[in-house]
């Protein structure tokens, strides 16, 4: 834990951050210690402005830390769309964003250097809502389920047509609105696009969600998903587990549904069974689903538009895809979550209508 994050916050003071005045939020577990998350190859600290809108700054461990340019690069090619504010409403930050006004030190400033400062939505995490899922306390109906495939599947093409690869689709890092049946993406900073350079510390992905065809191609190894089309997989067991996550579903690996040994070897007793599953109720779901777990690469995989299609002519109510961001337009209906906590051992994110509310241009000096 960071001492110079302890110093914030033993201050009482807010630091004075690209024009927002930011106050670390204490650990109610700990007092004069910072609320934050530990995951992979960062720390999350929990920040509130003076409107009381949340914040995230992740800060990487140091062997961690991606190619500035290539950080810098990331918000400029993210769709302004919602469901991918954590990517093109954030900021990589320098000294010179941080003014003298507020709490200010050389160690605070050289501690800010290349973190990654962005909007908090309030949302479930996946693994959140599919545990509750799994205890009973919370339900999805069918036409949820599809919507939900639906959102993620429209998202997805939306990147594939920029050329953009996610590449960690995982339960941690796709948050759900259930109330609005929709879906928020976070953590970019493994994106794949052709202007950039592989970051040396990428990922591959997530246990659960990797396609056995890396794993043929001989070691697992980053460059093997540095491409167009590598979440076409992982999509195929997202949207698998929003139409059969059930009361009781074992839990695996980030609290998804699918063993990865399994995976590898393109099928096994408890994947065979959540294809059963699917045939019940979703027969089309099922047939991608199998496709996906025989496919020799990402091309092979069903595309986005398959998943929207399958979802679509099963699904009760139309989705409405929502419209490109608009700058001005600060209004967007409420989506409240369903009882969503306010911390989370992963990164949180703030709910949309909180978060539509910054006015996009106090960014400006940062283009």
């Amino acid at each position: 834990m960071s001492n110079i994050a302890e110093a914030w916050v033993k201050s009482g003071k807010h630091a004075e951050i690209v024009g927002f005045k930011l106050r670390p939020i204490e650990n109610p577990f700990i007092k004069g210690t910072p609320l934050i998350a530990a995951r992979g190859q960062a720390q999350a600290f929990y920040l509130t402005d003076d409107n009381n809108l949340g914040w995230i700054l992740k800060k990487f461990l140091p062997a961690k830390i991606p190619d500035s340019g290539y950080m810098k690069s990331i918000e400029s090619l993210i769709p302004h769309r919602p469901g991918f504010q954590s990517g093109y409403l954030r900021r990589v930050l320098s000294k010179g964003d941080i003014s003298k006004a507020g709490f200010y030190n050389a160690d605070f400033t050289s501690w800010i250097e290349n973190t990654v400062l962005m909007p908090q939505i309030k949302h479930d995490d996946w693994a959140t809502l599919a545990d509750r899922i799994r205890s009973g306390s919370a339900r999805l109906t069918k036409n949820d389920r599809m919507l939900l495939c639906q959102s993620v599947s429209e998202e997805i093409k939306l990147l594939e047509g920029g050329d953009i690869s996610h590449r960690d689709l995982s339960p941690t890092n796709v948050f759900v609105d259930a109330q609005n049946s929709t879906v928020h993406l976070i953590d970019w900073d493994c994106i794949f696009h052709p202007s950039l350079s592989m970051p040396p510390n990428t990922t591959y992905g997530t246990n659960g969600y990797i396609a056995p065809f890396i794993k043929e191609m001989g070691a697992l190894d980053p460059q093997k998903t540095w491409m167009p089309r590598a979440d076409r997989f992982s999509l195929a067991i997202l949207n698998a587990e929003f139409l059969g996550m059930d009361v009781g579903t074992p839990l695996k690996h980030d609290g998804g549904m699918f063993e990865q040994a399994e995976l590898f070897n393109r099928g096994g007793p408890e994947t065979f069974q959540i294809i059963n599953q699917l045939r019940q109720s979703f027969p089309g779901a099922a047939v991608l689903l199998e496709r996906a777990l025989q496919a020799q690469s990402f091309d092979d995989c069903p595309s986005p538009a398959e998943w929207i299609g399958v979802s679509t002519s099963a699904s009760v109510t139309s989705f409405n895809v929502a419209p490109a961001f608009m700058p001005g337009v600060n209004s967007i209906p409420n989506t409240a979550s369903i009882g969503a906590p306010m911390i989370s051992n992963t990164f949180a994110l703030l709910d949309e209508a909180a978060f539509v509310q910054l006015d996009e241009s106090a960014f400006a000096p940062l283009y």
